[in-house]
């Protein structure tokens, strides 16, 4: 890929640029979607689905009652 100075070009031919390379984002996450789509077997994939765990208090009797823990901590202790 040729490197194109960006300082001398003319305002118009900046925006020619930027609409190129908005059509060829455009293009390439199109071609992402119908890859993930066909690999999620038709299902819809959405992002930032989360964690179940993410945001719950800890409901035992213990001194740290009502205070989030972390996953390994929870994991790797016997009183959580």
């Amino acid at each position: 890929m040729a490197k194109i100075n960006l300082s001398r070009m003319s305002v118009e031919a900046l925006m020619d640029l930027r609409k190129q390379v908005d059509e060829a984002l455009h293009e390439r996450r199109a071609e992402i979607e119908r890859q993930l789509a066909a690999l999620a077997g038709g299902r819809r994939v959405v992002r930032g689905g989360g964690s179940a765990l993410k945001g719950t208090k800890v409901l035992s009797n213990t001194a740290c009652e009502g205070n989030k823990v972390s996953v390994e901590r929870r994991l790797n202790s016997p009183i959580y």
